[in-house]
């Protein structure tokens, strides 16, 4: 999670990316090849340019298209890192300010096609304050769509993944810390899964939050 003010960034190395003007949705990355493949592949948003707005992008002939129900100049874009401890680029996940109590946003991604062994890693999820009753704070969680299983826990990520019991982060971290991050994959067949992500307080908070989703690695069904 990043903590930010209007447009002023707390974290430089990120700043060239709010700069970049929104002039599309659906930003193709390079096919790894013309028709579709049966061979594994990587959504890898390092090869997309920072600041990227991404509605689809193409690997192995496979489209992903990725929406959410809510839109902002931070959300669904492609992040440099570091972010969970991963110096790589990555897809991020905001709410603009005022982050209302108990909000939430859904963001599915939806192949082309069936595809097996999907796997990625839930980014940086934290805990600021308390949400007691005058205070602000807030609580990210994350649910997913059923089938998913849990690959890796960062040490202070709690939860099952569930509408019930999201994944959430007992405390705070730095960007380059890997302790609210979740890895999941799914076996599939599947063609879309969902992310719920959340403010768990019941308190608003006025400052946008972040967090995100690494790569995502997929085998398409022949």
């Amino acid at each position: 999670m990043q903590q930010q003010t209007g447009t002023t960034r707390r974290t430089v190395s990120k700043g060239a990316l709010w700069s970049v003007p929104i002039v599309s949705i659906a930003t193709a990355a390079p096919s790894a090849a013309a028709s579709p493949t049966c061979a594994p592949g990587v959504v890898d948003w390092d090869a997309l340019a920072t600041g990227t707005l991404v509605g689809q992008t193409t690997v192995n002939g496979t489209t992903l298209t990725v929406t959410s129900t809510v839109s902002n100049d931070r959300n669904l874009r492609v992040t440099a890192g570091p972010q969970g401890g991963i110096s790589q680029k990555y897809l991020a996940f905001s709410f603009s300010p005022s982050v209302a109590a108990r909000d939430t946003q859904t963001i599915t991604f939806t192949f082309s096609r069936p595809v097996t062994n999907v796997s990625f890693t839930l980014l940086d999820l934290e805990t600021v304050g308390t949400g007691t009753s005058g205070t602000t704070g807030f609580r990210e969680g994350f649910s997913l769509s059923s089938g998913f299983t849990v690959r890796s826990r960062g040490s202070r990520a709690t939860g099952s993944g569930t509408a019930a019991d999201p994944f959430t982060n007992t405390g705070s971290a730095l960007p380059t810390e890997t302790a609210g991050n979740v890895g999941i994959s799914y076996a599939g067949p599947l063609t879309s899964f969902s992310i719920t992500y959340s403010n768990l307080f019941s308190t608003n908070y006025d400052l946008y939050i972040l967090a995100g989703i690494s790569d995502i690695s997929f085998t398409p069904v022949c």
